[in-house]
């Protein structure tokens, strides 16, 4: 099933929501979109045949609303639904919101102003708030972007840790795609990680210190479901293993220097949420959830 109508003369950021069996969220994640008002921003939802009430929903959000256009169809997984979702776009900036999660108010628009000037292909990364099982919120400030940053996180560490955690925080040129192609489609649990470490590469990265998303941390969802049962780790390090070649051997010799940035940025996010503006806007935000 296909539905929508043609999509805005203008488009500057295509919004991709791929979801399955989620009437409880989907309205909502509409509305959330909406009540953005960017007048340059198109939805397009990748529904893998749902037999809930979402796919009526989603009808009756496209009749009213020309931005969201959506498709409902078996698929292969998330993965296969998000790449079905990137060859429909029209936008030159993509950005990925589940079902679940939101924008924080006036993101969309921020998002177009801060990727006209941004250097193709790159990535706009904000911070997220997470809401957590028991209800309670925290603020994710990520310090992973590139290669050398997940080199550090895997020496000190050994998983990946602080790199951009939900896609409601970041967003990126289609073009992207274009160089390392797209998510892969084996991969049922990590693939925006997998992603990001491709993309990391060989993108332009700007990082803001402003709250772009809320991810949800829900007792069903595969997140949650995957480090419940003990795997998160075990398949953040299989992500890495897959993408080592990334790493040169200059890179490898310079791991001391690549260890200590990454420890400085994580002081001085602290620091700003603990001592200066970002705290202030965290706390704002949140009474306002």
């Amino acid at each position: 099933m296909f539905s929508g109508t043609k999509p805005a003369a203008v488009v500057d950021i295509s919004v991709i929501t791929p979801v399955y069996n989620n009437v409880t969220w989907i309205e909502r994640c509409l509305q959330n979109v909406i009540d953005q008002q960017c007048p340059t921003v198109e939805h397009i939802v990748i529904d893998g045949g749902s037999n809930d009430g979402t796919v009526a929903i989603l009808e009756e959000y496209a009749r009213r609303y020309p931005h969201i256009r959506f498709v409902s169809e078996k698929d292969r997984g998330q993965s296969h639904a998000m790449n079905k979702g990137i060859a429909m776009t029209n936008g030159n900036v993509i950005s990925f919101l589940n079902a679940d999660d939101s924008y924080t108010s006036g993101t969309l628009q921020r998002a177009v102003t801060l990727t006209k000037d941004l250097p193709e292909p790159g990535i706009l990364v904000g911070d997220l708030i997470i809401q957590n099982l028991d209800g309670s919120m925290s603020l994710s400030m990520p310090v992973s972007f590139t290669p050398v940053d997940h080199l550090a996180s895997m020496l000190l560490v050994g998983r990946l840790i602080w790199f951009p955690a939900n896609p409601s925080s970041y967003f990126y040129h289609k073009r992207v795609h274009d160089i390392v192609g797209g998510y892969d489609e084996e991969n049922h649990y990590t693939m925006d990680m997998d992603f990001l470490l491709r993309a990391g590469a060989v993108c332009h990265i700007r990082y803001v210190h402003e709250i772009f998303g809320v991810f949800r941390k829900l007792p069903d969802t595969k997140t949650v479901q995957s480090k419940a049962e003990g795997l998160a780790r075990g398949r953040s390090r299989a992500v890495w293993q897959n993408n080592r070649h990334l790493i040169t051997r200059i890179d490898r010799l310079l791991a001391p220097l690549w260890i200590c940035r990454f420890l400085l940025r994580v002081a001085c996010n602290q620091c700003r949420l603990h001592c200066g503006k970002t705290g202030r806007l965290f706390r704002q935000v949140i009474s306002s959830l």
